[in-house]
């Protein structure tokens, strides 16, 4: 006696036997996966820019204007922090120093005014790259 079922595996090998079948996903959804790609790689990128060591410790930016100009400064701040391996030594001991601290992160005692110097030195730096690079 024959089962209803005793077919269902003939399917099954036959598919087997045939290349793999590929279903194409419609535009939208292409771009909806490309879009939170980007999405996550950018937040990384933004994350691992904005946790460069720099006077000001970490960014908030409250609007589009001023995240612009907070990215240009990261990225900025991030290719200075490429050709200056002493910077990047000093970054992975503070790392050091920070999990040795059981993560409270002690920063010094500097006034705003030696802040705003240090600030300056730096937008020089970046002016003077940029205009190396015009």
């Amino acid at each position: 006696m024959k089962s209803i079922f005793d077919g269902l595996n003939k399917p099954h090998q036959e598919m087997d036997n045939q290349p793999n079948i590929r279903i194409e996903l419609p535009p939208s959804q292409k771009i909806t996966n490309s879009l939170q790609e980007f999405g996550i790689r950018v937040s990384q990128l933004l994350n691992a820019i904005c946790s460069l060591p720099h006077k000001n410790g970490y960014e908030r930016w409250e609007t589009a204007e001023a995240f612009a100009e907070g990215l240009q400064m990261s990225i900025m701040r991030y290719m200075l922090y490429l050709r200056d391996p002493l910077k990047q030594i000093s970054h992975i001991w503070g790392i050091r120093e920070k999990v040795r601290m059981n993560g409270y992160e002690m920063n010094g005692q500097q006034s705003r005014a030696q802040q705003k110097i240090e600030d300056c030195e730096q937008q020089i730096e970046i002016n003077q790259f940029l205009s190396k690079q015009n």
